[in-house]
């Protein structure tokens, strides 16, 4: 029942209580050479009728919303802007309230990634997303001016007030995530890195991956956004037949979207030194590492270092999924991660 409609029905019941009193005042009138007798009438008649309006409009008023009601409630209203900070301009978005988190995309797309996870976390905690610089709604970089990924998202939570988040990051962004929470430990609840990614690793596995990135900066150095989109699209190494064609559809409209600047220009943005891959022991914040099946191989091998590396950390594989898991398989990416939460917050 809609709080409309029980207050509706509460202003019918007040009507049947107050036409319940008058008949009764008029029976009183009527019996009134024997009093006695008129109260046993009154009480005997009209009580089960006054009672009975009475409980039928306390319990209108007190019956639960309707799940449209309840769909609306839960759903944290967003508050969108920009920041001007760093000499940048950053998008952001933010829903929510309690214990921070922030969320940090991957390469070659941008906040929309975290659609799933963005109104699913808000119901229980305060979740920043945004796009680093280059990326959707955000200032390109300046060609040849240095700048950092996580001091911009440093003075990105300090424009908006937040001293202290859970850092979770996707690809590249699990890297930023990771430089933040060795560069800034006090402002780091916790550490989540899906499809994880840290600067510095290094192997077979990491350079033939570059190597195939190579090959899409020389396709947009060659045939401008299209053809690196094209490129990308064709690439193995993020085993794309092994994604849902709906998760596909939504990964290629957010990565026809991109600019591909980093990919066109020589890229200024500066790492954390020494890099990360060096000093993952120094990590004390809670970590939480989600992989999947056919996630990318050196995605698969950087869960497991980070996994040994990392003093307090735990491993999610989820089976069949790719490096896409947060788009395929929603529900348990944000049970493991809002249960990973719950016992972070409490230590």
């Amino acid at each position: 029942m809609s709080k409309k409609t029980g207050e509706t029905w509460l202003s019918v019941s007040e009507t049947l209580v107050s036409l319940a009193i008058v008949v009764t005042l008029t029976m009183e009138k009527k019996f009134a050479p024997f009093s006695a007798r008129s109260l046993a009438i009154r009480a005997q008649l009209f009580s089960p009728i006054i009672l009975a309006a009475l409980f039928f409009g306390i319990a209108l008023c007190a019956a639960p919303p309707t799940a449209e009601e309840s769909n609306s409630a839960s759903e944290p209203k967003t508050e969108t802007g920009f920041a001007e900070v760093n000499g940048t301009r950053l998008y952001y978005e933010v829903a929510g309230t309690g214990d921070p988190i922030v969320l940090i995309h991957g390469n070659f797309g941008d906040r929309r990634y975290f659609d799933g996870q963005f109104d699913a976390l808000g119901r229980f905690h305060r979740v920043l997303r945004y796009d680093v610089r280059g990326y959707g709604k955000s200032m390109l970089p300046d060609e040849g001016v240095p700048y950092s990924d996580f001091e911009d998202l440093e003075a990105l939570m300090t424009h908006l007030g937040i001293d202290r988040a859970h850092i979770a990051g996707f690809s590249m962004g699990s890297a930023i995530a990771v430089d933040f929470c060795l560069a800034l430990p006090d402002r780091c609840s916790s550490l989540i890195a899906i499809g994880p990614w840290f600067n510095g690793y290094d192997s077979p596995l990491a350079r033939t991956l570059f190597e195939d990135f190579g090959a899409i900066s020389a396709a947009a150095a060659s045939g401008g956004r299209d053809a690196a989109l094209k490129q990308l699209l064709a690439a193995t190494w993020w085993y794309p037949e092994k994604v849902p064609p709906r998760a596909f559809e939504r990964v290629k409209a957010i990565w026809s979207d991109y600019d591909f600047w980093h990919f066109k220009n020589p890229d200024p943005r500066r790492v954390l030194a020494p890099p990360a891959a060096e000093q993952l022991e120094r990590i004390t914040a809670p970590a939480l590492i989600i992989t999947a099946e056919y996630d990318l191989d050196a995605c698969r091998a950087v869960a497991h270092q980070m996994d040994t590396e990392i003093p307090d950390s735990k491993t999610v594989d989820l089976a069949s999924a790719t490096h896409f898991m947060f788009i395929e398989e929603p529900e348990q990416v944000n049970a493991a991660i809002l249960d990973f939460l719950v016992a972070a917050s409490s230590r």
